[in-house]
């Protein structure tokens, strides 16, 4: 496999993109493609997820690719231990690895 694209390696996975107009994808260490998905944007793996941008929204995936924060954030930051920043529209808040708000911006005193 060639790619235009290829980001560093985190967790045992890359981000790549066979051309800078293509979609990413993910490979692991032996450059084969990790799992099936293709997505608009990513970001590196951290703490088992991956952020991927789909539809105008961000949301996660796993090691494995499978979809377990739906995409529906404004903006999304990697995990940093088991918690990921996040926004909706001006709210900001910090979401666990189950896509459940710990803290929100809209609920603060």
């Amino acid at each position: 496999l060639q790619f235009e694209f290829a980001g560093p390696f985190s967790q045992g996975r890359a981000a790549v993109a066979r051309s800078l107009a293509q979609q990413f994808e993910f490979i692991d260490d032996r450059g084969r493609l990790a799992f099936e998905g293709r997505f608009e944007a990513v970001g590196p793996f951290s703490g088992g997820y991956a952020r991927i941008y789909e539809g105008g929204r961000w949301g996660y995936i796993d090691l494995a690719g499978k979809t377990v924060i739906t995409p529906q954030f404004d903006d999304a930051h990697d995990f940093n231990g088991a918690l990921a920043l996040v926004s909706v529209g001006s709210n900001w808040g910090y979401i666990n690895t189950q896509g459940d708000y710990v803290w929100r911006s809209d609920t603060a005193p």
